[in-house]
């Protein structure tokens, strides 16, 4: 059961997060996207697999569609053995975890920044002979943008379609209270529709996230936690929120 004594954090993201229940977080997923697989993807891939000889993975999301994709159509084993014979590189440890979990291969490696820039960076450096993108139609083109920089060769299957809901739920979020979004496209779909938050403390999961919030809302104070996980944007957002409020209380002990 929520305490709601705790912190109240706000959470706008495109899944409901698996977390433990932790009594000092009070935490309301409000989601603002559907998540809609492409179906074709699947075939767009052994098109491409044989042509590349790294397979990048850049969210948990993205390797669960995969596997669903190609279980669906009878052809699970036929991309078990693609993907064994291939260097796997993923953005971040749970999409490494993933990638273990479903398709029982371990990655090869890991960027040090697990975001875009960070994923460029080690593709740069290792200069493959190609690339295969698996991602979301709407992904930041950031990536992309890096590896012709490099002249690496890639190629990019979307997997899935990340779409703005037709209606928002309209909830209101108290003055104070700490917002996590969770990518640029659900900051840009955020703010469209609740408008600059300069009352609430906002934190950005990513750089990528982090640009989008600056570039609409310049005023805002933005944080970005040292990784771009959940679990550390709870934790930040906790503290922002929890230290506020023994401020509150320090003031008032004065008057």
């Amino acid at each position: 059961m929520a305490n709601y004594n705790a912190c109240k954090l706000f959470y706008f993201g495109p899944e409901e997060p698996d977390l433990q229940e932790n009594a000092d977080i009070n935490l309301q997923w409000i989601p603002l996207v559907h998540i809609s697989p492409i179906e074709n993807s699947g075939k767009e891939i052994l098109d491409a697999i044989e042509k590349c000889d790294y397979i990048i993975f850049t969210s948990p999301r993205g390797v669960r569609i995969t596997k669903e994709l190609f279980y669906k159509q009878g052809l699970l084993s036929s991309i078990l053995n693609s993907l064994s014979e291939k260097s796997i590189i993923v953005i971040g440890g749970s999409t490494g975890k993933a990638v273990e979990n479903e398709f029982y291969i371990k990655p090869c490696c890991l960027p040090i920044e697990w975001d875009s820039w960070g994923l460029g960076d080690l593709l740069c450096e290792i200069h493959p002979r190609c690339s295969l993108l698996l991602r979301a139609r709407q992904a930041s083109s950031i990536l992309e943008e890096k590896l012709k920089d490099c002249n690496i060769h890639y190629r990019k299957v979307a997997l899935y379609d990340v779409i703005p809901m037709n209606k928002v739920r309209g909830i209101v979020i108290p003055k104070g209270s700490p917002i996590i979004l969770s990518s640029s496209l659900i900051a840009r779909i955020f703010i469209e529709y609740y408008g600059c938050p300069n009352d609430s403390p906002l934190i950005a999961l990513g750089r990528t996230t982090l640009k989008t919030i600056n570039n609409m809302c310049s005023s805002v104070t933005v944080y970005i936690p040292s990784r771009p996980l959940l679990e550390e944007a709870i934790i930040l957002a906790r503290n922002i929120a929890c230290n506020a409020r023994e401020k509150i209380k320090d003031k008032n002990k004065l008057l």
